[in-house]
């Protein structure tokens, strides 16, 4: 096993995406060796204290804020060690958008402050070498799927449309489905039942099996015949 020495806190308020995410990262995590913690910090009062605890009060060599809450990212500043950096890998709406920062620390902790946004061809390439390698798995953040039918619906409830990424298969014809509902939707449907089988045994996640199920079991998009529910 390799043991990175790393330590890993992660926080969020939905026990949902908590579990999930427990589910599954808590066995890569143990296979890197690297010690992982993620916490469900809702309604705590001093968020501050509560990481700073987690840590056994250590403060944080590299910190990234998901966010674009102010607070969140005061709590993220306070929280870095010295010579290290706090990375706003999110996109705030208001160009007005503005938390504070203690210059004190920036100048004498050395503490360094990034954003993060987009990516190049470069960056393309990189990401798909480290999944060839299987450092890094993208099936993680998908939790919804979809053929073009589904795209437009899909893209204007994505305010309210719970998850992560939703995949869109644009040569097919699919009604928008959670993967998380597939035991519930086999009930009604064999293309769903052993869809759902197919998932469950990889872990919950969507896969290149799944995948290749779905396409020869689902119309394409420039057949003729409108499809609103799957085949049984």
């Amino acid at each position: 096993m390799l043991k990175t020495g790393y330590a890993l806190v992660v926080t969020d308020q939905d026990e949902k995406r908590i579990v999930r995410s427990r589910s599954i990262f808590a066995s890569v995590a143990a296979e890197w060796g690297i010690d992982l913690r993620i916490l469900n910090i809702k309604g705590a009062v001093d968020e501050f204290t509560l990481l700073k605890d987690v840590s056994s009060g250590d403060l944080g060599d590299d910190i990234f804020v998901m966010l674009a809450f102010p607070l969140i990212l005061e709590t993220g500043e306070k929280l870095l060690a010295f010579n290290d950096c706090l990375n706003f890998f999110a996109g705030p709406i208001s160009q007005e958008f503005y938390a504070k920062v203690n210059y004190y620390d920036i100048h004498y902790m050395e503490k360094h402050i990034i954003g993060t946004t987009g990516g190049n061809t470069d960056d393309q390439r990189e990401a798909l070498e480290l999944v060839g390698k299987g450092l890094i798995h993208p099936e993680a953040l998908v939790t919804h799927i979809g053929g073009l039918d589904a795209a437009a619906d899909a893209t204007l409830s994505l305010p309210s449309l719970p998850g992560g990424k939703k995949l869109i298969y644009t040569h097919k014809k699919l009604p928008l489905f959670a993967i998380d509902d597939l035991p519930s939707l086999a009930r009604d449907s064999l293309f769903f039942a052993d869809l759902s089988k197919i998932v469950a045994a990889k872990g919950g996640l969507w896969s290149k099996e799944a995948e290749d199920y779905m396409l020869s079991h689902t119309p394409n998009i420039s057949d003729d015949t409108l499809v609103t529910r799957m085949p049984r």
